[in-house]
């Protein structure tokens, strides 16, 4: 496909927003259709930056590349919420000697390890935790708010043109109107297949994510607290279907924009995009993380908490979905793709995108097969 086509881009969060940058740097025309940074799922995430996380193959050594990846985007075009942190990985402390080491093991080795009373001292709002301790890690994390908003003022300085979401006879004119249409909508991506009457990509399953905002209250430093062992990542990759349909993963960030504290986060995986858990099931669920992390913090104080809540996709086998779609009647033989799935995506989605623009501009798909991210590729048995 030729450089100065036209490309919709359906969904305006972190994948949508760098895709239309890696397009338009590359000489493309985009249109990008999606809601304000309030609405998107990336607006209530920790915006951590795992780099080091990848495992030892060949997307795991495009992940390493995310810090120098994000500080080109801020060096081209403006601060984007990207600074420096630590990552507290902390971990119960009735948890045993042998299930600590074998957790540890998949994590960089030579950190600094805090026992549960260091760990109390070290971040004083985990005062009273029941906490066995922790590890610290380097970390890179961008504020979701400065982040979406940083990424506005980059779509105008790169000639994108902005839309709202876009549903019936409106999306169906804006199609007619691009010569290649991609879907990166995160859980929106199943409403929008469905409207164009084309199913889900068979790896791709959604759930529903929470947190609370608990103003007056704030880290000690740049700093993000989260489990050593993710209840979410294992539940997406290993048992979707099975067990617990609600889950928590105790972690604790800056809130978006800086505004107290995000205390978090919940999973839930039978809710369907168009029926979210209630506030009082949330709450309830989250109820476990003062008693874990906060206990100091009275009931008063999580009563004046902001409930926060967004769908999100994901992948059954762990890797993101990237590639071409069979176009329908719908979209009278205009080329359609689909970009979604994403575990990590503040460390992967930087590193990926170059790599898929080129392939929507090639119309050449070797690279993601390569790293077998295409959309088509079977389940896993």
């Amino acid at each position: 496909m030729a450089k100065g086509s036209r490309f919709l881009l359906l969904g305006a969060g972190l994948v949508g927003g760098l895709l239309a940058i890696a397009l338009a740097e590359q000489g493309a025309e985009v249109v990008l259709s999606g809601a304000g940074p309030s609405s998107s799922a990336t607006a209530i995430s920790y915006g951590g930056v795992p780099w080091w996380a990848g495992a030892k193959t060949e997307l795991g050594l495009l992940q390493k590349q995310a810090p120098e990846q994000w500080q080109r985007l801020e060096q081209r075009y403006g601060d984007l919420g990207l600074h420096k942190a630590e990552l507290l990985l902390h971990w119960h402390a009735a948890l045993g000697e042998a299930a600590l080491q074998q957790a540890l093991a998949v994590i960089p080795q030579g950190l600094h390890r805090l026992s549960g009373a260091e760990l109390q001292e070290y971040e004083p709002l985990l005062a009273g935790a029941a906490l066995g301790g922790a590890v610290v890690l380097p970390y890179l994390r961008l504020d979701p708010l400065k982040l979406l908003r940083g990424l506005e003022s980059c779509y105008g300085q790169l000639g994108i043109k902005r839309r709202g979401s876009l549903y019936g006879e409106p999306l169906v004119e804006a199609i007619a109107g691009a010569d290649h249409t991609v879907v990166c909508a995160g859980a929106k991506t199943a409403e929008l297949l469905e409207h164009m009457n084309l199913p889900l990509p068979a790896l791709l399953q959604l759930s529903w994510a929470g947190a609370l905002q608990l103003p007056g209250h704030c880290l000690k430093g740049q700093r993000v607290v989260m489990p050593l062992q993710s209840r979410r990542r294992e539940k997406e990759q290993i048992q979707w279907q099975a067990g617990p349909t609600a889950l928590l993963d105790v972690g604790l960030a800056p809130a978006p924009g800086g505004e107290g504290l995000l205390v978090g986060q919940t999973s839930w995986f039978e809710c369907q995009i168009n029926a979210a858990p209630t506030e009082q099931q949330d709450r309830r669920v989250l109820a476990a993380a003062f008693d874990l992390l906060l206990p100091s913090i009275t009931e008063a104080d999580q009563s004046n908490s902001l409930w926060l809540q967004r769908p999100v996709s994901f992948s059954r086998d762990g890797l993101p979905l990237l590639g071409a779609l069979k176009a329908g009647a719908f979209q009278q033989e205009k080329a359609l793709s689909v970009c979604a799935g994403f575990s990590t995506a503040f460390a992967l989605v930087p590193a990926l995108m170059p790599f898929f623009a080129q392939a929507l501009l090639d119309n050449n798909w070797g690279n993601l097969e390569r790293l077998g991210l295409l959309a088509n590729r079977p389940c896993p048995s």
